[in-house]
Order: structure tokens, then sequence, then C-alpha cells
């Protein structure tokens, strides 16, 4: 019998709830994702609205639909989610939290180590300039926005990072708030995802008698990847794959093979690796241990296998893609619909997973 996808998590146990406010507090969600955040703060039963949802996703839709009722009417796609079309008069108001996770590619590893120098990172610096503006006029209290850890990374002919200047610039030209770092693993708070993150936090003044910002949770703990996968479920069928990706798979199978032999894996081991990457290649595949990689739009061929590679497909526990259900359980989410079901082929796994 298969089972549904499970919720590895009680966040209710580890999320603090809020005291209730007289009116609910709005909160700007630019550069949105899939509002991990906002989840969060659902469940800490936070009495909010949410405004100035923009995301160039369209996939998000039908979830934003669903869980975002309270919201005003989000913007996506290329177009109407541009934030950067954005502007101090267009905003919502009003805007009390702003959350953002902008763009990472001007400084994630794979990328091209430009910095505030890539053209991308206008939209990190737009919305910069946006919280710099609501914190002026009085109106925003607390602003949070995220991004990889190489953005505390120096780039050839700098003095410093584009995040120590961008505090210090910030501490200089808005007293009003305190500002500071935060770097936090995805691990340490039951999710088995590799991903680690910078936190810029920034809180109105007045709302810390101590002059401190408040400081992050405590870690959780953290939990094995095979709490968040559903059971049962058939292997993937080699015959829908394309003929790279078999070659793929069986060179990785070999390739577990060989880190079973030399001790680097165990049979009780589950193992995430991308099929759409081989080694020998610029963007070699990585076989993550116990956990999957940084789940992005873009790496919807993530395939989980146990180490029974001796053993037939049909006799496998684990083999097979990893399921939209199972990315959104990985991200703090509940599934949408923990009932729908995803076949594991690569065209419906790129139109339909996160």
């Amino acid at each position: 019998m298969v089972s549904s996808v499970p919720e590895p998590n009680d966040w209710a146990e580890h999320l603090p709830q809020v005291p209730r406010l007289a009116r609910p507090f709005h909160v700007a969600l630019p550069c949105c994702g899939i509002d991990g955040a906002g989840w969060a703060l659902k469940v800490m039963k936070a009495f909010y609205t949410c405004n100035n949802v923009y995301d160039l996703e369209q996939r998000y839709a039908k979830y934003k639909d669903e869980y975002m009722k309270e919201a005003t009417p989000p913007h996506l796609g290329p177009c109407k989610g541009d934030i950067l079309k954005a502007t101090l008069s267009s905003l919502e108001r009003p805007v009390h939290l702003l959350l953002a996770g902008s763009p990472c590619p001007p400084w994630a590893g794979n990328g091209n180590h430009g910095g505030a120098q890539d053209q991308r990172a206008t939209v990190f610096i737009h919305i910069v300039k946006l919280v710099g503006a609501l914190a002026k006029s009085g109106e925003l209290q607390a602003v949070v926005l995220e991004n990889v850890k190489r953005i505390l990374n120096k780039i050839p002919g700098q003095d410093e990072s584009f995040m120590s200047k961008l505090v210090s610039t910030l501490q200089a030209e808005i007293p009003e708030f305190l500002s500071g770092l935060s770097t936090l693993k995805a691990r340490d708070y039951c999710l088995a995802q590799d991903r680690t993150r910078v936190f810029l936090r920034g809180i109105r003044a007045t709302l810390c008698p101590n002059g401190e910002i408040p400081p992050v949770l405590p870690h959780f703990g953290t939990k094995s990847l095979r709490n968040f996968f559903a059971r049962g479920l058939p292997p993937v069928d080699r015959k829908s794959l394309t003929s790279r990706m078999r070659n793929n798979l069986k060179d990785a199978q070999a390739q577990l093979k060989q880190l079973l032999d030399n001790g680097q894996l165990s049979e009780d081991d589950l193992v995430c690796f991308p099929l759409d990457r081989a080694n020998g290649k610029i963007y070699k595949r990585q076989i993550c241990k116990d956990r999957v990689p940084t789940l992005t739009t873009s790496n919807s061929y993530l395939f989980i296998s146990d180490l029974q590679v001796a053993a037939k497909d049909d006799d496998r526990e684990f083999f097979r893609f990893l399921l939209p259900e199972e990315r959104f359980t990985l991200q703090i989410l509940h599934p949408l619909s923990p009932q729908r079901r995803c076949k594991s082929k690569p065209r419906e796994m790129r139109t339909q997973c996160l």
C-alpha cells in the first residue's frame, strides 16, 4: 500500500506563538518563492496579511491562490512579477514587515562571482532601497533579507564583502534600525536539506529596549532524510528516461557501488543526486548522503536511491525521482495536495516540481 508523503515535523512544537495584536500587521513579500516564512507565521498564529507579493515564477500561482487567500492579489510572471518595476509610490501600503529572498546567482558558488557588479544583483539593491525608504517613513518595523553564504565573501579588488559594506551603510544611514547578520543551516532546523543561508535582519531600535537585535531561534535538531519520503512507490521506469539519463543512472549506481566498497557509504544509507548531471562535466554530479542539495526551481531531476545496488529495481525501497510534495516538506511547508502523486517521468518533473 502506497503511503502519503509524511509531515515529519510538528512545527508548532518548535515555533513559538506570538501574541495577537489589536490589528493585523502587513507583510511585504518581494521575491516570494513559496513563502516558507509566511507559512511559519501561520504556524505561530501571527495576526497578519500579505501584500506586495512578487515573483517571476508563475508555477506558484495555484499554491498561492489556496495558501494566500487573505493577501492582496500576487504579482507573478516575468512581467507582473518583476519587482524592479515597483516604486515606493506603487507599493501596496502599509508595510510593517518585509521578507525577501532575492536572486542569488551574483554570489552563488556556481555563478560568475560578479557580486554587486552582476546585473542580477540589481534586484537585491532595489529591495534594499525600498527598505530604506519605508524605514525612513516610520512605517517599516522589521526586515529580513536572505541570500547565499558567499555573499559574505570579498571579490577581487574589494576591501570588504558586499554584505559587510551593506550592513555598515545601513547602520550609518538608518540609525533608527538595528541591523545585523545571522548564518543558519536548514539541517539544524529539522530539514534534511543542504542549505546554508545568510540573513540580514533589521528591526526598529525602539522595539529593542536593550539595544540588541533579538537572537535567532536555537537549533531544533536534525532529522533523517527517510522521514520526508513516501513509501511503497514504484521505481523509475528506465524506458521513460532519455538515453543520457539512463547512462547517468547506470554510471551513478556504479559510483555508489564503489563508494560502498570503499566504506564511504553503507547499505543502510539513502542518497540523493541530480540525474541530469554526470562526472567529468563542468557541473559534475554531487551525491548527498542523508540529505538533498539546495532545492531550486531548476534542479527538478533530483533522484533518491537506496544502497541496495545489486537488487532489481522493483525490489528496492527507494529508486525514483523526488516528488513535488516531498520538496515542499523539505522546505518546512505542508504539501499542497498530499494525495496527489507525481509520476517519475522527467518531462513531468520539469513542469510540476518546485
